[in-house]
């Protein structure tokens, strides 16, 4: 197929000159309105930036807070203290703590893929990732992986781990 317009751009009728000068003077937005205007890459890096910015003040403003209640403590001592471990377990048992993992990851794993479907029958995939996930870490993690499963939330599966959630986990 060609080109309409190859080498005879100067030769448009009226009506399309008078479609085209109504198109050049309508008004232009001034700003994007809707979320999905904007890149979601940029805008997520954006929520990930602000996060790390928020946490770097708040850990500035910790480290002030102590300097003028105790006197000052080292900051290597500081992270020591809001991390749980000091330096120096960590080095003198990573084997062991290697180990710990291993067994921990293989028995949420081995939970997920054997008893899970012999606990709940229906939907067991949709329903045990998000105790995997939490098992795993955190309530966020089950989340996002019960949402990677089940993106458009056919399922009861979501609220069925609200629920779950709500009674176990009240503290």
């Amino acid at each position: 197929m060609r080109a309409k317009f190859v080498g005879q751009k100067n030769q448009l009728s009226k009506e399309e000159k008078a479609v085209l000068r109504e198109f050049d003077d309508r008004e232009q937005p001034k700003k994007a309105k809707h979320t999905s205007s904007m890149e979601p890459l940029a805008f997520h890096l954006a929520i990930v930036g602000a996060s790390i910015m928020i946490g770097y003040v708040l850990s500035q403003l910790l480290i002030l807070f102590e300097s003028v209640t105790w006197g000052g403590v080292d900051r290597d001592a500081f992270i020591s203290i809001c991390t749980a471990f000091s330096a120096r377990y960590d080095r003198r048992y990573v084997d062991s703590n290697l180990i710990l993992a291993l067994v921990a990851i293989s028995w949420n794993v081995f939970a997920f893929l054997v008893i899970a479907p012999k606990m709940i029958p229906q939907l067991w995939f949709e329903r045990g990732i998000g105790d995997l996930g939490q098992a795993m870490g955190m309530t966020a993690t089950g989340l996002l992986l019960m949402k990677i499963a089940d993106p458009e939330n056919q399922s009861p599966a979501l609220e069925d781990f609200g629920y779950s959630n709500y009674c176990l986990n009240r503290w």
